[in-house]
């Protein structure tokens, strides 16, 4: 498989930053505004991102369960030999 990335795959990237603001998220995933408000969306109503201030920036943080669904896509994604695998820092 090449060429464009699936959702999930974006979904891993955005999860892989662990605490970061909206800037750094876009850009790490290569998503567009729109795209990326989207993600967040998503990942924050079913909890695997939570939002909080420092101070006048919005910081993006995953949840333990935010972890567990990028154990699951890293397992997923190198089963599937669609991405090397991130090292655990």
């Amino acid at each position: 498989m090449c060429g464009r990335r699936v959702p999930i795959q974006i979904i891993g990237d955005i999860l892989s930053l662990d605490k970061a603001g909206k800037t750094e998220i876009g850009l790490f995933a290569g998503v567009g505004y729109q795209q990326l408000e989207s993600y967040l969306s998503f990942l924050l109503v079913k909890g695997f991102l939570e939002r909080y201030n420092h101070g006048r920036v919005t910081i993006y943080r995953v949840t333990a369960r935010g972890q567990e669904l990028l154990q699951s896509i890293d397992n997923v994604t190198q089963a599937l030999e669609m991405n090397p695998s991130r090292s655990d820092d």
